[in-house]
């Protein structure tokens, strides 16, 4: 049975770090020892046997002091879910994660920018969505406050995708968020389980599933040209 990191930068204790070899148990899978990676990192781990995955990846989430007390909260009901926690990180079986069609999130992400551009749109900004509503499963949507998204720059990754197309208003059915003014390497990665909103003037909200959003699934700025998306918008 092998272990792999795919993603991240949590590593196991064992081996080179990314990959650990364990010999086949009937009925149980045990976890190698890892160590976490920095605050707020989000890794994956594959489980297989003879090549063959197991099971969905195993995601490790590292998290600020007092963060795993606060989210192992989410999984009352989901204990089944729950692989290993340590003091600064948790291990989650997503497989077996039970989320009803609904949950409240009160703040997703205070405002970030692209590092190294003090606006990307004007004035526009990531900030926190208020008080909303979001279904757990996806797909990501996106809602546009504009009647032609193209003349403000925008373009999109469409879900299952590969090749970007033009916004268009109403909503669309998204990956992630791409603009013109943002140049090459830059896009708003939006996960399954979250809906931004992009204002008239370009400012982009999004509401995302509360217990989700606690594993780290929250729209946030990705270097698309690294996780296999087109680098550059239309």
């Amino acid at each position: 049975m092998s272990f792999e990191i795919v993603s991240g930068s949590a590593r196991f204790q064992e081996g080179d770090g990314r990959v650990v070899t364990h010999p086949a148990q009937e009925g149980s899978i045990t976890l190698p020892a890892i160590k976490p990676g920095a605050v707020h990192d989000e890794s994956l781990v594959r489980v297989t046997r003879q090549g063959v995955p197991l099971m969905r990846e195993l995601r490790v989430s590292t998290l600020p002091p007092g963060g795993v007390a606060s989210l192992v909260a989410h999984f009352a009901s989901n204990r089944q879910a729950l692989v290993a926690s340590d003091t600064h990180h948790i291990v989650i079986d997503e497989n077996r994660l039970t989320i009803g069609d609904d949950g409240i999130q009160t703040q997703v992400k205070s405002a970030f920018q692209v590092p190294g551009i003090e606006r990307p749109v004007g004035d526009s900004e990531v900030s926190a969505a208020q008080v909303c509503i979001r279904a757990a499963w996806g797909p990501g949507q996106v809602n546009w406050g504009m009647s032609y998204p193209p003349g403000l720059g925008f373009s999109v990754k469409p879900e299952s995708a590969y090749n970007l197309a033009w916004g268009q208003a109403p909503s669309q059915s998204i990956d992630g968020i791409y603009n013109r003014s943002w140049g090459c390497g830059y896009a708003v990665k939006v996960p399954d389980s979250c809906t931004a909103n992009v204002a008239y003037n370009g400012a982009i909200s999004c509401c995302c599933n509360a217990t989700l959003a606690a594993l780290g699934y929250v729209c946030q700025w990705a270097n698309p040209g690294a996780i296999g998306w087109p680098n550059c918008p239309l």
